[in-house]
């Protein structure tokens, strides 16, 4: 497991909250920016968040910019310290996505459910995130819960209404091409440590904030959905 180089910034805190459990194949640099390309390459998520914002009518939509700002955020955090508690920020980001798309499935059920409904959802999944990070079990099982839920509820949801699935194909798309680059980034297939600019894990970067924005386009391209269109 690589590390932060020793008497460069962010040191102390490596040693004091330890590795990341995930082994990327960037070399560690001794400048604020512990891997470059890594933290750099958040700025798709931001160039979305904004995008999201900008076309947004109403409240789910600015929330869903908001949760993929803190996805940005999370992510370079993450990225620019290279340590365990970076690494927590980061899955902390995601699953407020997962959760989110969760919650967005309840809102096409349950159209007239109120603030407290949804809260008491995200309430619930974030008590399933702390549980499986206290019981020791590897923190990326967190984020099936709330993905396998929607998957569940969306798929009766499409047949129902007879959705418009374009941009859902291209969100699938992009992000299983994303997850598959990550995946060769830390199996270390064309893997070059010492190149700064270009990551495979960058690319995942890239192709998550892709996908992020189609889904985005779906919940919007669908009228026939039971909350109205101007939320989002």
């Amino acid at each position: 497991m690589k590390g932060v180089i020793e008497n460069c910034p962010w040191y102390d805190q490596f040693i004091y909250w330890g590795a990341p459990t995930v082994d990327w194949c960037e070399a560690a640099t001794c400048s604020p920016l512990v891997n470059p390309s890594l933290a750099l390459s958040n700025i798709s998520y931001l160039i979305v968040a904004i995008l999201i914002f900008k076309n947004s009518r109403g409240a789910l939509g600015k929330t869903m910019g908001i949760t993929v700002l803190l996805i940005a955020g999370c992510s370079f955090i993450y990225h620019s310290i290279e340590n365990a508690f970076g690494q927590y920020l980061d899955f902390i980001g995601i699953f407020l996505l997962c959760s989110f798309i969760f919650l967005m499935t309840i809102k096409k059920i349950y159209p007239k459910s109120g603030k407290r409904k949804t809260l008491g959802f995200f309430i619930g999944l974030n008590i399933i995130f702390f549980c499986i990070k206290l019981s020791g079990f590897p923190i990326q099982l967190s984020l099936l819960p709330p993905f396998l839920l929607a998957a569940y509820f969306e798929i009766p949801i499409i047949r129902k209404h007879n959705l418009k699935l374009k941009n859902l194909y291209w969100s699938i798309l992009y992000m299983a091409l994303g997850g598959l680059a990550s995946a060769m980034d830390v199996g270390r297939v064309f893997c070059d440590p010492h190149d700064h600019i270009f990551q495979l894990h960058s690319l995942w970067h890239f192709l998550s904030a892709l996908s992020i924005y189609y889904y985005y386009l779906y919940l919007r391209g669908n009228k026939r959905l039971k909350y109205k269109i101007n939320e989002i």
